[in-house]
């Protein structure tokens, strides 16, 4: 996270799930309370569920960081309809611009890993070495540039954790004593508090962290 360029306003993309949790956490340790960065929270959803989860992860680490100049978690409805090619009507990059605009908001936080979700030996091989060293510094942030035209805003969109797998990531929540945080993320396709248990990512989460 040291490598990040300097924002005086940024705002993480909160899905309600472990990733961006855990980024979220990142971010404001980043931090001192000398920092004058403003931090925002930015969610697309298709379900009241994820917004919660989002919203609960949003309270969850500003009362550990009172000090930091939090300000408004900000959100959009992406409910969409798929057209005759198979394909969304709006990408998420066009749909959160405005609000981007109205609040300047020129750094957006992006919380992808790496993924193994097809072998979860490989999961469990790299939880295990993620006990011996983690560092979440190493290398170069993947930074995109998004022009959108429709709306005129031009923003950077940063994913500093695209070098980690997941492992990684739930073994920076346990050497920081924030697995409550985790607890009530949504992991699951359906995007609902009550996971189906069997998508992918509920057998990746179960794999890792003994729950939904």
């Amino acid at each position: 996270m040291h490598n990040l360029p300097n924002m005086d306003k940024v705002a993480v993309s909160l899905s309600g799930g472990i990733d961006s949790a855990v980024l979220l956490h990142m971010l404001a340790s980043k931090y001192d309370y000398a920092s004058k960065t403003q931090i925002y929270a930015i969610t697309g959803y298709r379900k009241d569920d994820t917004l919660l989860a989002a919203k609960y992860v949003w309270t969850y680490v500003r009362l550990l960081f009172p000090e930091l100049k939090w300000k408004k978690h900000l959100s959009y409805n992406n409910t969409y309809d798929k057209n005759e090619f198979g394909h969304r009507g709006k990408a998420d990059h066009e749909l959160r611009s405005p609000q981007l605009k109205e609040y300047k908001i020129k750094h957006v936080l992006h919380g992808r890993v790496r993924t193994t979700l097809n072998d979860l030996s490989k999961f469990k091989d790299n939880y295990s070495q993620a006990t011996n060293k983690l560092d979440i510094n190493k290398t170069k942030i993947e930074t995109y540039k998004y022009i959108e035209p429709t709306n005129k805003w031009n923003y950077y969109l940063h994913r500093p954790i695209s070098h980690l797998f997941k492992s990684h990531v739930i073994q920076y929540a346990i050497n920081n004593n924030i697995e409550e945080l985790l607890t009530n993320t949504i992991s699951c396709y359906k995007q609902t508090m009550t996971p189906c248990g069997a998508c992918p990512s509920c057998v990746e989460k179960m794999e890792l962290l003994g729950h939904y």
